[in-house]
């Protein structure tokens, strides 16, 4: 077999992303201004990385069930801390490449039209993936983003590479490989 060459981005396909891009920044705005919104959850992981230091930011079961999970908590609770902001704009970042690969993966089987209608409304509507000022949910967008180009990869006919990530994903959110 041989892989389906990847054409290269068009000035459409480069607006797309911006807009998805935006569209992630503009849902955060108000969250900017508020509380950080941190839960029990993330106060938990705060105060893990204040007293027993970094590598146990993140619970130490998660490293047995989700070592993906584990590794983005550890590395984003140690980098970005107690900081709202920064964890505001953590996560529009991340939603933006999972709505990204999300429309990427979607127009392969479905029209444009139908994938970016669907990407936008899954930014716009609240739901456990998307929940913007949720710093737990972290390891969830990551795991929907390496889901996505996986299975982009696989129908692009990079089989192993493909494989490899929808497993990445698997390893930060289990469900993903039901």
């Amino acid at each position: 077999m041989t892989a389906t060459a990847v054409p290269a981005p068009t000035r459409r396909d480069l607006l797309i992303v911006a807009t998805l891009a935006a569209a992630s920044v503009l849902v955060v705005l108000p969250h900017l201004t508020g509380d950080p919104g941190f839960f029990m959850d993330d106060w938990r992981n705060l105060a893990r990385l204040e007293t027993v230091g970094w590598l146990r930011a993140a619970e130490a079961s998660r490293f047995a069930s989700r070592p993906g999970a584990w590794a983005v908590e550890t590395v984003l609770y140690t980098v970005l801390r107690d900081h709202a902001v920064a964890w505001v704009l953590a996560l529009a970042a991340l939603n933006a490449a999972a709505a990204t690969a999300l429309v990427v993966c979607l127009r392969r089987f479905t029209s444009e039209t139908v994938a970016l209608v669907t990407v936008l409304v899954w930014i716009v509507l609240p739901n456990h993936t998307s929940l913007r000022t949720f710093p737990n949910v972290a390891p969830m967008v990551v795991g929907l983003t390496l889901l996505a180009i996986g299975i982009t990869l696989m129908d692009s006919r990079r089989l192993v590479l493909g494989s490899v990530a929808v497993a990445l994903g698997g390893f930060c959110l289990e469900v993903m490989l039901l």
